[in-house]
């Protein structure tokens, strides 16, 4: 729903469509919809992965938010969002390598099948990916982000052993 958001405050002409609601819903999203863009989440996507099968379920752009979802090859996740058939593909995450050369590797499976052989060493990612990476350091973005702010809050915490639960709706605690 946050790209539901961003779409109508920054493409506001820009029809489209979120995958919601039960199975014949979605169905239809897939299946009979023409609009161009349509948004769905990753559980949903791995829910519906037998739509993918059917040729009707092809696109032109495919763009992963929050790619890191697809770090583990052998995901379920993973694997059905590299079975959507597609003629382009785009991932967007802050953390293209969490904790392992690995987790770049299997973003690429997805974006450029075959670019990056999975036993490729850390050493050669750099120019195996360089034409098809964008990063953005904090120097080109600082001056877009808000001031810093800092502010300590004192805390009255609970004597150990007493509930910290709110009273029920209604009723005096006393």
């Amino acid at each position: 729903f946050n790209w539901a958001r961003e779409l109508k405050l920054w493409a506001a002409d820009l029809p489209f469509e979120v995958f919601a609601g039960d199975l014949s819903l979605r169905r239809a999203t897939w299946h009979i919809s023409n609009c161009p863009v349509k948004l769905i989440n990753y559980e949903l996507l791995t829910r519906d992965s037998e739509f993918l099968d059917d040729a009707r379920a092809a696109f032109d752009l495919v763009i992963l938010d929050e790619a890191q979802r697809i770090k583990n090859h052998d995901s379920k996740t993973a694997q059905v969002v590299r079975s959507i058939k597609r003629s382009r593909s785009w991932a967007l995450t802050g953390t293209p390598i969490e904790n392992r050369h690995e987790d770049l590797i299997n973003i690429f499976a997805f974006v450029d099948p075959g670019r990056i052989p999975a036993d490729t060493p850390a050493k050669r990612l750099p120019q195996l990916t360089a034409d098809c990476i964008l990063r953005r350091t904090k120097d080109d973005v600082q001056s877009d982000m808000p001031a810093k702010v800092v502010r300590d809050l004192p805390l009255e915490l609970t004597p150990p052993g007493t509930s910290s639960a709110p009273s029920p709706v209604g009723r005096d605690p006393r």
